[in-house]
């Protein structure tokens, strides 16, 4: 079965009542599934038997009986890291970087900065010069720097940019030196301590027997596509992270294989991904890689920019007022979907009701949490986004279960979401989320714009003696 530290499991369900799991070496190369790869939470056969059965009873139970397989994570390598933040939490997070998604700063103040040969005299610039200006010898404390690629020239191009702003800094040869060390001290690899092997591992077990034949050679187009398009993922979390990277190992591989970059977009377009509260970059995959999430999910890692950073501010000023009774508006954000480069993301501002305690209301565990497709304490829009992604699910099977003689492409998202007995209903609904999408990123631009200008130092005013005369 799958070694270093992940597990597949094969769901069944024995009768009415019961049902088991058990481990799995792979899947199938030809086989129509549904792969669930959850949070970093399933760390037990107990927990993927959860997961699995809520697939089979909410999505699939009056669909298709299918194969379902859920991942499982080793709990030691899962939670092992420094302090509070876990191994996992780092290698989610500083892909956002590397993806260049982080355009503003940390919020915690400490930054994790992706560096390549390539780009390491513009991060110097950007990113770590002004850090040095501020804080000195005191850098290290504030900076963790992951190096892709050859580290030691990614050091030596930080270190000639250091020594060409001594004299610009006012620092001694101590303090430069002292710099030199921190940053050299707080460089890792990327490729040692960002890429866990279990990806590796995962894309041999599941995606490569799909893209290659018996001797390990690439296949016909068509062939190839047919059984990317067998393959429906579901993602919680750490799974939309996991499905990310495989993508990122397959489009490789298949460049080493001597597929071109249009059959590679081809096959690639037909993997259709599902992903709840995904910490991971979005937009960034060939894949059909459809998310939802909640403005309410105060958990998930999202990258600093401004939307985060606007969703964050309003989410926190209305917790503040619902408790304080104020009579202030409530937060006005329409139920939406961004499109394209901006992720295919449906999204909500609260999935679930607020939890009441001790008089107080706080974010349900749920709101994060919860995996289900079906639940009595969803709000109405927590309700459609549910619905709206079990019908995506249900329409990526249906379209894996036709494939038989011919190839058939997966379906765009405006088809994916129609159910068949609502569907012009579902497509009005889906013209306003669209609408919606596009007024919510026009605020948060108003926003950033009005952000910066506050951020901007007063003009100064300068008085000529001769005009000063005059008044």
């Amino acid at each position: 079965m799958p070694s270093d530290n992940t597990t597949i499991y094969l769901y069944s369900k024995t009768d009415d009542n019961n049902c088991s799991i058990s481990a799995v070496d792979g899947i199938a190369a030809d086989e129509t599934c549904v792969l669930y790869l959850g949070g970093s939470g399933i760390v037990d056969t107990g927990r993927a038997a959860k997961l699995a059965g809520i697939v089979a009873r909410e999505i699939l139970s009056d669909v298709a009986n299918v194969p379902i397989y859920v991942l499982a994570y080793d709990a030691k390598i899962i939670n092992s890291g420094s302090g509070v933040v876990s191994k996992t939490a780092m290698e989610r997070q500083i892909q956002f970087d590397r993806y260049g998604q982080n355009i503003l700063k940390n919020p915690e103040g400490r930054q994790n900065i992706y560096i390549t040969p390539d780009n390491a005299d513009s991060v110097f610039r950007q990113k770590i010069y002004p850090l040095i200006k501020k804080y000195g010898r005191l850098i290290g404390d504030n900076l963790y720097l992951v190096a892709d690629g050859n580290r030691e020239q990614v050091l030596y191009t930080l270190d000639y940019n250091l020594k060409q702003k001594q004299s610009e800094l006012d620092f001694s040869d101590s303090d430069i030196n002292a710099i030199k060390n921190a940053l050299h001290n707080n460089t890792v690899a990327y490729s040692t301590h960002f890429k866990p092997k279990y990806i590796d591992n995962l894309f041999n077990n599941i995606l490569l027997p799909r893209i290659t034949d018996q001797n390990g050679n690439k296949l016909p187009i068509d062939v190839a596509q047919k059984r990317i398009r067998k393959l429906n993922i579901l993602a919680h979390c750490h799974g939309a992270y996991v499905a990310t990277m495989l993508a990122e190992k397959m489009q490789k591989k298949m460049y080493e294989l001597g597929y071109t970059k249009q059959d590679i977009d081809l096959i690639q377009s037909q993997l259709l991904v599902v992903a709840l509260a995904p910490s991971c970059p979005l937009g960034k995959t060939k894949t059909q890689f459809i998310s939802f999430m909640s403005a309410y999910d105060s958990v998930v890692e999202r990258p600093n920019n401004w939307v985060s950073q606007y969703v964050q501010e309003n989410r926190v000023c209305e917790l503040k007022n619902i408790n304080q009774s104020k009579n202030d508006p409530e937060w006005n954000l329409k139920t939406g979907f961004l499109d394209g480069k901006n992720g295919n993301v449906f999204y909500v501002k609260q999935r679930f009701v607020l939890d009441d305690v001790d008089s107080t209301k706080k974010i349900s565990w749920n709101e994060h949490n919860s995996s289900h497709f079906e639940s009595e304490k969803f709000t109405s829009d927590g309700r459609l986004l549910a619905d709206i992604s079990r019908n995506i699910v249900i329409s990526g099977i249906k379209n894996s279960l036709a494939q038989e003689t011919d190839f058939i492409p997966l379906p765009p998202i405006e088809e994916l979401i129609l159910d068949g007995k609502n569907d012009s209903e579902l497509s009005a609904v889906f013209k306003k989320l669209k609408q919606n999408g596009r007024e919510f990123l026009k605020t948060v631009c108003e926003y950033a714009q009005e952000k910066l200008k506050n951020m901007m130092p007063e003009p100064s005013v300068v008085r000529h003696r001769d005009t000063t005369e005059r008044l």
